[in-house]
């Protein structure tokens, strides 16, 4: 009995330990991307504890980072990922490495569907060309957050 005990308490103190050791990257955004996209560069929101000390690499055929850019909180990094039209769908593996310690992150890319250039945008279906030149993306979506941002810093917002 006490032997039955003792494999208790041990598998318990275990598994307590293994919560604590939580991943401190916490969350991507997007959560995919495509291949064969008209603009090769793309923006990766990275959320976790402390990554602007990060070290962040990846080994994927077609997939680089073109440049890391960290914020006034330490928690958000911005990965700004450059995909070639030679690359293929899969799981991208990105390794972000600290004090010792790596955490892999897969990261899934998939293939663009066919006609889908071809899509009318938001803006395209519901403005007139003329105003649409004149407004801004985010002076028409009111409270927009996340891929509006990425279209305030340069990257194309569905075909816009």
């Amino acid at each position: 009995m006490k032997r039955v005990i003792l494999i208790f308490v041990s598998v318990f103190l275990l598994s307590q330990l293994q919560a604590r050791e939580q991943k401190w990257v916490q969350r991507v955004e997007p959560t995919f991307w495509w291949t064969e996209m008209n603009q090769s560069e793309f923006q990766l929101m990275v959320y976790g504890a402390d990554l602007r000390s990060a070290d962040i690499s990846m080994n994927y055929p077609g997939v680089t980072i073109s440049r890391k850019e960290i914020t006034d909180n330490p928690d958000y990094v911005f990965l700004y990922l450059n995909v070639s039209k030679e690359a293929s769908p899969g799981k991208i593996k990105i390794m972000f490495r600290k004090d010792k310690k790596t955490q892999t992150v897969m990261y899934e890319l998939k293939k663009r569907r066919e006609g889908s250039a071809s899509r009318k945008s938001f803006t395209q279906a519901v403005l007139p060309t003329g105003i649409r030149q004149m407004i801004p993306l985010q002076v028409i979506i009111r409270g927009c957050t996340g891929m509006c941002r990425a279209h305030a810093m340069g990257v194309t917002l569905m075909g816009l």
